[in-house]
């Protein structure tokens, strides 16, 4: 856990601000969230629902969605890969790269990948016109998902609105926060376009270690005070390393 170093962005840069079959809706519920359980330092998390689970727990779950492809060999499969992996969550957060030379079969990757897909989509329709908060649980599962796997760093924005409901999440740059100050103009016209008050800047460290950069934290500190003279809030910063999530604003793993 890192040491708590809270981060000042200026006094106004931050507000206060409290269709699938059902066979294959419920395997995906269950499949999932497992995703947050990769990491052993959230497993105490009370959102991390098979906390001490074994390895093999969800293999029943995982072949049945895999048995439309492999057939009678679902069962075998899914301990492969459970145990190659070490886990449901491990293997959720794989690149389809790593599951098609693990289980050998492109068609198997394929369908834990759009397994994954569904989930975020569904996720993600949960959060849309919903009040979100950086701690929320629900964003956290969105923001792990969304980068599991990736191989390089992407740059995402959260509009808000007045009220701090969700209004839409975009892909605003790949490769690193140094591209962060080429980009504000547009991220904050896009911000007007959209009507938001607010805004989360999140990226993922593929290294996954979530701690922010001092580069992280002074291009954060711009872009706040940028914001800020617009009277948009820029709410935190979030890094996604891994299953882990660091807060900029609060200079802490939340």
């Amino acid at each position: 856990m890192a040491a708590r170093s809270t981060v000042d962005f200026g006094s106004h840069a931050f507000g206060q601000r409290n269709q699938l079959n059902h066979r294959t809706q419920g395997i995906l519920r269950n499949l999932c969230p497992a995703i947050l359980d990769a990491d052993p330092d959230i497993r105490d998390r009370t959102y991390c629902t098979s906390a001490q689970a074994s390895p093999l727990r969800q293999l029943p779950l995982l072949a049945d969605l895999l048995r439309p492809i492999v057939g009678a060999r679902a069962d075998e499969l899914a301990q492969t890969l459970l145990v190659h992996f070490g886990g449901i969550g491990r293997l959720l957060a794989a690149s389809k790269e790593a599951i098609t030379i693990a289980s050998g079969d492109r068609a198997v990757a394929a369908a834990i990948a759009a397994a994954r897909s569904l989930y975020l989509v569904g996720v993600r329709e949960e959060l849309v016109g919903q009040t979100v908060e950086c701690r929320d649980v629900g964003l956290h599962r969105y923001l792990v998902g969304k980068f599991a796997g990736l191989s390089e760093e992407e740059l995402h924005v959260i509009y808000l609105d007045p009220s701090g409901i969700f209004i839409r999440e975009e892909c605003i740059s790949g490769g690193s926060t140094k591209r962060l100050h080429l980009q504000s103009r547009r991220l904050l016209q896009r911000a007007f376009d959209l009507g938001a008050a607010a805004l989360i800047l999140v990226h993922n460290h593929p290294s996954r270690n979530p701690i922010a950069s001092e580069e992280d934290v002074e291009t954060t500190k711009r872009l706040a005070t940028v914001a800020a003279a617009l009277e948009i809030e820029l709410l935190d910063h979030l890094i996604v390393g891994g299953q882990r999530i660091y807060s900029v604003r609060e200079g802490v793993i939340l």
